[in-house]
């Protein structure tokens, strides 16, 4: 939003404390990466894994740790 002078930091500050969603269009395209992993942590604070049935996980390592 910076080449959006209309957004200064006051209103941008506001629209992030209003409680309710706030959609802007942006004037500039951006890339935005999804990520998808198969892990959660419990409520004893342990790291689980699970099988990745889609295999979303092997996509997402080659997309991370290629050497393109």
């Amino acid at each position: 939003m910076r080449n959006q002078p209309e957004w200064n930091e006051e209103r941008i500050e506001k629209a992030m404390n209003a409680g309710k969603e706030k959609y802007v269009t942006l004037t500039a395209t951006i890339p935005v990466f999804l990520g998808y992993f198969t892990a959660w942590v419990d409520d004893e604070g342990k790291l689980n894994f699970r099988d990745d049935i889609y295999g979303h996980d092997k996509k997402l390592a080659d997309h991370l740790f290629s050497s393109k």
